[in-house]
């Protein structure tokens, strides 16, 4: 066996043996091995290795820089025409280092080229910032900061604002509380409605794509009785149809988009205390107090409007929202104060008597 360096054709190693382990320094190697049998033919064999550093560099990032945006020349003649500011890696590193002093290439991703950030006017305060470090083996490391990009030559224009609120009402208009309204596509946190059913989110800036989305469950017996059963019935039937679209809505307890037997079947077991929850269907549903139905003896026609679509908020918005309780067709469901009162509980009783005439 012989064992050298490529790089120098330096020989570490030679012997009479299979086993090549040892302690090298970083570089390529050549290993080649000479077998012989008992005639005294050889023949030869070998092959090439590399000893590289795995350990990673340590990356050490400032914590927290502040930068003023400015006006840069976009199109080079000479004139700021751009509110922008322009950073490098190199502004967050803080003695970033590797243990056996390799040369290290700073970058904002683990792309050694993504070596440039640029931030704007819509980027004003903290803004997180990776700072990676990549050595000449290609380890990697990275640490997180921040910078604050600020406008303090008042470069920006005033940023405006618009609020979105509105109101959660039922069909007869009496006012639903605790109902959690989200406004997907921003930062804001969900709300809940009042006592008059109103709801409102803090001031957002224009231009923003946004979904207002309402919902309330949990309540499910909340208005639901025997009577509801018999209306439902009825319309099956074709003795007394259901009035308005919000009403068939109601209607459709297993959420199938349409009114059958089986919605019966599921409003019984919740009446009789069988099932405590719809298995299909929330306690509530909501629908976009503007939208206009299709066709209002057939609200599945076409899929109604239980969220509000914002495509670009351009001025405060009165966004609102009709109610419907699922199960309660004849409308006296409570939207607010739903403790209130004294509550029927129903429960599940053997009953035996003799057989007679």
């Amino acid at each position: 066996m012989e064992l050298g360096s490529d790089e120098g054709g330096i020989v570490f190693r030679t012997g009479v043996s299979n086993v090549a382990s040892g302690t090298y320094p970083i570089g390529v190697y050549k290993i080649e091995f000479t077998v012989e049998d008992k005639c005294g033919n050889q023949a030869k064999t070998g092959y090439d290795f590399e000893i590289r550093n795995a350990k990673a560099p340590t990356a050490i990032c400032k914590q927290g820089l502040s930068a003023s945006l400015g006006l840069m020349d976009s199109d080079g003649n000479g004139i700021g025409d751009t509110i922008m500011t322009i950073l490098k890696p190199g502004y967050f590193d803080n003695k970033s280092s590797h243990v056996c002093g390799y040369p290290l290439k700073l970058s904002f991703s683990s792309d050694v080229k993504d070596t440039i950030a640029s931030f704007s006017c819509a980027d004003r305060g903290p803004q997180t910032i990776q700072m990676w470090v990549t050595d000449v083996n290609g380890n990697t490391s990275y640490c997180q900061t921040f910078v604050d990009i600020q406008d303090t030559q008042g470069l920006c224009p005033t940023m405006i604002v618009a609020n979105v609120s509105g109101k959660t009402v039922k069909e007869d208009n009496t006012e639903i509380e605790n109902v959690i309204v989200e406004m997907k596509g921003s930062e804001q946190n969900p709300t809940n409605t009042d006592k008059n059913g109103h709801y409102a989110f803090s001031p957002m800036p224009t231009g923003g794509s946004y979904q207002v989305i309402p919902g309330k469950d949990g309540d499910d017996i909340n208005g639901v009785s025997t009577l509801d059963i018999v209306m439902i019935q009825r319309h099956i039937l074709g003795m007394e149809k259901l009035s308005s679209p919000y009403k068939l809505i109601a209607a459709d307890v297993n959420n199938s988009g349409s009114i059958t037997a089986s919605d019966l079947t599921e409003l019984r077991k919740l009446v009789l205390g069988l099932t405590m929850s719809l298995p299909n269907n929330t306690s509530w549903r909501f629908v976009d107090a503007a939208y206009q139905f299709v066709d209002k003896n057939d609200p599945w026609l076409t899929p109604f409007a239980e969220r509000y679509q914002i495509d670009a908020l351009n001025s405060s918005m009165d966004i609102n929202f009709v109610g419907i309780k699922i199960g309660d067709v004849n409308g006296n469901a409570k939207g607010r104060n739903i403790n209130e009162g004294s509550v029927e509980k129903r429960s599940k009783v053997n009953v035996v008597m003799d057989d007679r005439k």
